[in-house]
């Protein structure tokens, strides 16, 4: 009997491990991919945990006992030295510190301070095994998420947030009374708050800051920073409203004093250094009253404290849109004291001549403070376009071309000085050298729309080519909404020039419906349009538009003021005064003056003259010069 082996396929065993590779390579590339992407956050999520276990509660209360302010500190040794907001040290006596596990301690020394960012190292004199300490500073880019740990306050009834209490009040004022009263307490374990970082700049003291997206929670200044990987990467600024992360290293740049909290809180309030540092903190976070506050304290403890006027005239300035007629005569009256002070300050002569020139009639004024402020810093450029803007509003068009011509062979391919001074040509009537200007400007810098758009303004007797110069800019900026608005415009007047009207109404038609719809449609984009439906007495469009330009932007003085005008196109003057006082209570406030211009014409045009003398007088404040147009109507 013959011995038969069954002998399979040489190859079989090789072919099953090939079959096989591809479901292990899947596998393997699954968990390496698993892994980048879930083991930062596990390693973060492990440091925030550790990282929990150093931060304390910090509340002050006032003297009767009620909650004035929260706060978050954290541990930065073990000997209890923890880290906390200095102006809580102002209230040394009702400040309540409470550990992570459930103790109160007391600060017993004022260990060290770091003035620049304002806040404080104290010992408390009990031990901790859990304290950060200060790493290297990590590099960290714009569109980076980081994530901040600390306390903040919630309320403990209603499904523990604000929201509810707007909807108890619908329900009935009782439950309203009742969720209002509801005590407000931290949460017994810190919160973690995501936020995403949106600049990378640097302040006065050239220290890398970081700018997030929104804000913190202001019970949350100087609580740590962590990446993704988990490392503190700064601190929560110690400004009111926290949105700037400030740099891990701060917490080794401190002064050292060794001083009990009632010797520190005695010698800040009697310190104008701390005052002004306090200001220009707050000033650099953009919290320009709170700086305004400050600086004038300075001034209170010390009259001639360096360099105090000039801040204080930059807050005025910055808070200008907060109340304009009256900030504008602050900032003017505090840049010529410190003038005054100092005559060889040039930023304080060039900032005066900026608010001057704002005022028409203090337009001429402004022109001898730019002069001054070139005198004083020969290569301030910014000094050179404000002097030929004074020139030009005042009606001297020769010295600001000659002001502008000198600039540019000063300031060599100047961008800004070449395309005012080609603005400057248009204006003067020379056009070729206007043309000449701005197309080196282009070529200096290829995808410079403002150029292109001077350029359609010089080419505007051209309107051919001023369309090809509109249709450039689309190709740059396909959503640029001021080229196809003017598009549409420079179709409307070819309709009107030529016999191919319904072909260019058709083009007009199409730009300015593109404008409506285009991507992030802007709102005067929406209320021009309006305006032209109305002027071509389309009413049903005018009021469909400009119905959706309140609808995207409710709160905006600017659909109000063009209701006005489409309200008065049809003759309905009662519905346009309306329109047009709703336009005045609200912002931008550029657009008032237009406005209150507007509304006494409307009360004109109802015979109530009353009351638009009464506006004329408003007006006459506001800009005497735009008001001086309607004189004759009040003349006796």
């Amino acid at each position: 009997m013959n011995n038969e082996k069954n002998v399979g396929c040489p190859h079989s065993s090789n072919i099953m491990k090939i079959q096989k590779r591809p479901v292990a390579i899947f596998l393997f590339a699954a968990l390496i991919i698993g892994a980048v992407i879930f083991f930062p956050k596990f390693k973060r999520t492990l440091r925030i945990h550790e990282i929990e276990k150093s931060i304390v509660q910090i509340i002050t209360r006032t003297t009767d006992n009620k909650i004035d302010t929260f706060g978050t500190g954290f541990y930065i040794s073990a000997r209890g030295d923890i880290v906390l907001n200095s102006q809580i040290m102002l209230e040394t006596s009702k400040i309540e510190i409470t550990t992570p596990d459930n103790k109160t301690v007391i600060i017993k020394e004022v260990i060290a301070e770091n003035q620049k960012y304002g806040f404080v190292i104290s010992s408390t004199g009990v031990s901790s095994s859990n304290f950060l300490q200060p790493e290297s500073d990590i590099a960290t880019t714009k569109n980076e998420k980081i994530w901040a740990i600390g306390y903040r306050r919630q309320w403990t009834g209603i499904n523990n947030n604000y929201v509810s209490l707007k909807k108890s009040w619908q329900i009935g004022k009782l439950v309203f009374g009742i969720a209002r009263h509801r005590r407000i307490k931290f949460k017994s374990k810190p919160f973690v708050v995501e936020r995403t970082i949106v600049e990378v700049t640097r302040n006065n003291s050239d220290d890398e800051i970081y700018k997030i997206k929104g804000f913190f929670p202001y019970s949350m200044q100087g609580c740590p920073v962590v990446n993704k990987w988990g490392t503190i990467i700064g601190l929560v600024d110690f400004a009111q409203y926290p949105n700037h992360i400030i740099p891990i290293k701060a917490l080794t740049e401190v002064e050292y004093l060794g001083i009990s909290p009632d010797q520190f809180a005695e010698m800040k309030k009697h310190s104008p250094e701390y005052f002004y540092e306090e200001g220009l903190r707050f000033f650099s976070g953009s919290y320009y009253n709170d700086a305004l506050a400050y600086f004038q304290k300075t001034i209170a403890l010390k009259q001639d404290f360096k360099d105090i006027y000039f801040q204080l005239a930059r807050c005025y300035e910055e808070m200008i849109p907060q109340n304009r007629v009256e900030n504008i005569e602050n900032a003017i009256r505090t840049y010529k004291k410190v003038i005054k002070l100092n005559p060889d300050n040039a930023e304080a002569h060039y900032r005066l001549g900026k608010l001057l020139l704002w005022n028409s009639d203090e337009q001429k004024s402004s022109i001898e403070y730019f002069k001054k402020s070139i005198a004083l810093k020969a290569d301030f450029a910014d000094a050179y376009l404000n002097l030929a803007s004074a020139y030009s509003v005042t009606g001297d068009k020769n010295m600001a071309l000659a002001t502008l011509e000198k600039a540019s062979h000063k300031f060599d391919n100047d961008i800004k000085i070449l395309t005012k001074l080609g603005m400057t040509y248009t204006w003067c009537g020379k056009r070729e050298l206007a043309i000449a200007t701005l197309k080196k400007v282009i070529e200096l810098k290829p995808d410079d729309i403002m150029a292109y758009s001077q350029l359609a303004a010089a080419l505007s007797n051209n309107t051919t080519a001023e369309i090809k110069i509109y249709k450039k800019i689309l190709q740059i900026d396909p959503e640029n909404k001021i080229a196809v608005s003017n598009l549409a415009g420079c179709y409307a007047q070819l309709a009107a020039q030529t016999g191919k009207k319904k072909s260019y109404s058709r083009k007009a038609k199409k730009y300015y419906e593109k404008s409506n719809t285009a991507k992030s449609p802007s709102i005067l984009n929406l209320c021009q349009s309006a305006e032209y439906y109305a002027r071509v007495n389309d009413k049903k469009k005018a009021l469909a538009t400009i119905n959706e330009a309140f609808r995207r932007e409710p709160d905006s003085s600017m659909p109000y003021f063009y209701l006005g005008l489409i309200s008065s196109k049809f003759g309905e003057y009662q519905n346009a005064i309306q329109a047009y006082k709703n336009s005045l209570r609200l912002k931008p406030e550029h657009i008032h003056k237009y406005a209150r211009f507007n509304l006494i014409g409307s009360y004109l045009q109802t015979n109530n003259k009353d009351a638009a003398k009464k506006e004329y007088e408003i007006l006459k404040k506001m800009d005497k010069k735009f008001a001086s147009r309607l004189d004759n109507k009040f003349q006796q």
